[in-house]
């Protein structure tokens, strides 16, 4: 797509100047953390003035940023034979190979899914378990944290007890909503703020 193509330009954008974007001004705090991922080449916008923050985040693109942001490169063969020769495919395979993402199946990825927001919590916990800072084990305290798989309580309760989520306004989790591109650098980066 265009968007793809744009974003896959951008990887070799380097520029003295602060990376910023026409429709992040409203952003606050989640602003300041786009400008200094893209700043740090991790995160991309979808053309070269805009970050269409509340954009859905798929499965490839976030694959791509954490892969970056660990610095992450291949060491065997490529499993999935949808991500063979895209633009994200070493990144993905990276970050499989580390062991912090999985696909679908044996041998499929399927690139194009949108990330949900328990999904994130799970990849960004094993980020954190990967550079070997993991924090302690909390449970969530959101008003729907009952709604939050098994297997991905302990990762939200650890991102809500450092603070690299919060609840939506209503004080829920909602761990079955698609991510936005703008709660996904906020998290991000707050994650990278920890693991320095």
């Amino acid at each position: 797509s265009a968007a793809s193509d744009v974003y896959k330009r951008q990887t070799f954008y380097f520029s003295k100047e602060t990376r910023t974007f026409k429709d992040i001004t409203k952003y606050g705090d989640t602003k300041v953390a786009i400008e200094e991922l893209a700043n740090r080449h991790i995160i991309f916008g979808t053309s070269l003035t805009k970050f269409s923050p509340n954009a859905k985040i798929t499965r490839s693109q976030f694959a791509v940023m954490i892969s970056r942001a660990l610095g992450l490169e291949v060491t065997g063969e490529n499993p999935f034979k949808d991500t063979a020769g895209k633009w994200y495919e070493t990144e993905v395979q990276a970050l499989y190979e580390a062991g912090i993402i999985s696909g679908t199946s044996a041998t499929t990825f399927n690139p194009g899914s949108y990330v949900t927001r328990q999904q994130a919590a799970l990849m960004l916990d094993k980020v954190i378990r990967y550079t070997g800072k993991a924090a302690a084990e909390s449970t969530p305290t959101f008003k729907d944290s009952h709604l939050i798989a098994e297997n991905a309580q302990s990762a939200v309760g650890q991102l809500q007890g450092l603070g690299v989520i919060q609840g939506k306004a209503n004080g829920k989790f909602d761990p079955q909503g698609a991510l936005t591109r703008a709660q996904m650098a906020k998290m991000l980066h707050g994650v990278l703020d920890y693991t320095d």
